[in-house]
């Protein structure tokens, strides 16, 4: 069995996927208007039912901010944050603060066109963001074939 196999078998979960960000809102500030360090533009979901799920958000100005969470499926929300420590260089699994951040749930919806709400609070702040999915074939690494699944980035097929 291949290692990776734990991390894509089973049923994906809806939420799963990059999404581009067509609405944003910070503390009622819309799109444009807030500043590109705090803007959302693009927000990657890895949602495993079986271990950590995480949430990725790139900025307009390039930053990343990663952070594991928790998802309530039945409640439709991405709560317990955990975010990096700063500065930390340590194991992976050791960086993330313990508890949670309590000033950060978003619940989501998805729409019947599609598209993914998140709304909630972000580190203290309001937050709505309307998110569309974007398709897996616009990724470089598909088009060149690419196996991600081996564990060996020399591997093509």
């Amino acid at each position: 069995m291949n290692s990776m196999n734990w991390w894509t078998s089973g049923t994906p979960d809806r939420l799963d996927g990059f999404y581009r960000v067509k609405a944003f809102a910070l503390d009622g500030v819309q799109d444009m208007n807030v500043p590109d360090d705090r803007r959302w533009v693009r927000v990657a979901i890895t949602a495993r039912p079986h271990t950590n799920s995480f949430v990725n958000m790139q900025r307009a100005n390039g930053d990343q901010e990663i952070a594991m969470v928790m998802i309530d499926r039945s409640k439709g929300i991405l709560g317990n944050f955990m975010m990096p420590f700063q500065g930390d260089s340590g194991d992976f699994r050791q960086r993330f603060s313990r508890g949670g951040d309590p000033d950060t749930s978003l619940k989501y919806k998805f729409a019947d066109d599609g598209t993914l709400t998140l709304e909630g609070r972000f580190r203290g702040s309001a937050v709505t963001a309307r998110l569309a999915r974007q398709p897996s074939d616009e990724f470089p690494l598909l088009h060149r074939r690419f196996d991600w699944r081996n564990n060996d980035l020399w591997y093509w097929r």
